[in-house]
């Protein structure tokens, strides 16, 4: 424990941050002031749906009537920031590419041991082919499921803009 020397540490977080970006190229530093741009954006954003929930709790409810509509638009509020924060962790595809290029070549090799060893006949080939099809049918859905406002099957995101429009009123 003698021989431990003491590590001068700086006086505050920015000392550190700011040596850190002066070792940074200067490449490296519009990678960050872009990466810090756009955290700044998500986090204005999200300081306008945290204003509205203190403006809903500030409200003083009078009768049940009105505690009833408050909690109501509480609930409201709080479904739109889990709406927006799953469509903005949808924005990256989950979906692993090697993952995918596995599954598509084990399927393929299933189905080229089943023509394999099946005779060869109209109604074995009909039925791979029909298999064939539920399965790559199968695999488009689930990825078209990863992104649900986008795509060749789409929910529609109207009803949440009309809502989002009613609230910024």
């Amino acid at each position: 424990m003698k021989n431990l020397k003491l590590l001068k540490v700086p006086e505050t977080i920015g000392e550190n941050v700011v040596k850190a970006f002066d070792a940074l190229t200067e490449e490296q530093r519009a990678d960050v002031r872009a990466k810090l741009d756009y955290v700044d954006h998500m986090l204005t954003a999200s300081t306008g749906a945290e204003a509205l929930v203190v403006k809903i709790q500030a409200l003083s409810p009078k009768d049940d009537r009105q505690r009833s509509i408050q909690a109501q638009a509480l609930s409201i509020v709080m479904g739109l920031a889990q709406t927006r924060w799953l469509m903005y962790e949808q924005e990256a595809n989950s979906v692993s590419k090697p993952m995918l290029v596995i599954l598509v070549f084990w399927l393929a090799a299933i189905f080229v041991s089943f023509g394999l060893f099946a005779p060869r006949n109209a109604t074995v080939i009909t039925a791979l082919f029909v298999a064939g099809l539920s399965v790559s049918g199968a695999i488009f859905l689930i990825l078209e499921l990863y992104a649900p406002f986008g795509g060749l099957i789409e929910i529609s995101s109207g009803p949440l803009r009309a809502t989002l429009t009613r609230l910024g009123q």
